[in-house]
């Protein structure tokens, strides 16, 4: 079962009472609840929490969304530029649940108004990690939001042969995501991780001549021999 309460101008006693009757109706799998301002930031948090509370079961079990997911439309679509109170119900999703981007978003074209997500099983848990997705998309306002809410900030990609064991870090330097290297920076992010290729972020941003966030990660482009530390 489905409601799609978009735009309906839920108060935020109607959003916590929403979020009670999710809990109590397993039925009601997916609501639509974006554009809803005026349910305020508690609202949304009595929303996020649900989902946040039981993401082992959501996971495991019939999943739910507060975005309109549902089996037969399994895509979020994750606007660059959210309010508030729709960051607050996106990225409860998106960390609570197994997204998957298409091929063409793979292409990390960073400066598209609107990223689209398919979700997916937990067989495939480990593949989706909501903060380096973020990273990679320079997307500022949900990195920051996730560590806030308790985000392993030096989190990295598993070892297996699709991946680089890549953390936030390498990937807006591999990006070139300057904004997004200077705020992991300031959130306290190893800058010294290195990926399954003993590279480190900087390494990465001088093999791609990134002077800006060389400089970032303290480095220079002259030509050095680089020793491992």
């Amino acid at each position: 079962m489905s409601i799609d309460l978009r735009e309906a101008q839920l108060t935020a006693s109607e959003a916590t009472e929403l979020a009670d009757l999710l809990s109590a109706q397993q039925r009601l799998t997916s609501v639509d609840v974006r554009n809803n301002e005026s349910m305020g930031l508690q609202g949304a948090e009595a929303l996020a929490r649900f989902m946040e509370a039981n993401k082992q079961a959501l996971v495991t079990s019939v999943p739910r969304s507060l975005c309109g997911v549902t089996p037969s439309h399994s895509c979020i679509e994750v606007p660059r530029e959210l309010h508030d109170v729709e960051l607050r119900l996106v990225t409860a999703e998106l960390s609570t649940h197994v997204f998957s981007e298409g091929i063409s978003a793979g292409m990390g074209n960073s400066k598209r108004k609107v990223a689209t997500l398919n979700r997916r099983g937990a067989s495939a848990a480990s593949e989706w990690q909501p903060l380096l997705w973020a990273a990679k998309e320079n997307h500022l306002p949900i990195a920051r939001l996730m560590l806030s809410l308790g985000a392993d900030i030096n989190e990295q990609q598993p070892n297996t042969t699709a991946s680089s064991q890549y953390s936030a870090l390498h990937i807006a330097a591999q990006k070139g995501h300057a904004e997004m290297v200077g705020f992991l920076l300031e959130r306290g992010i190893e800058r010294k991780l290195r990926d399954k290729h003993n590279n480190t972020a900087l390494m990465l941003a001088e093999k791609k001549q990134n002077g800006e966030i060389v400089t970032l990660l303290g480095g220079s482009l002259e030509p050095v021999s680089r020793k491992l530390e």
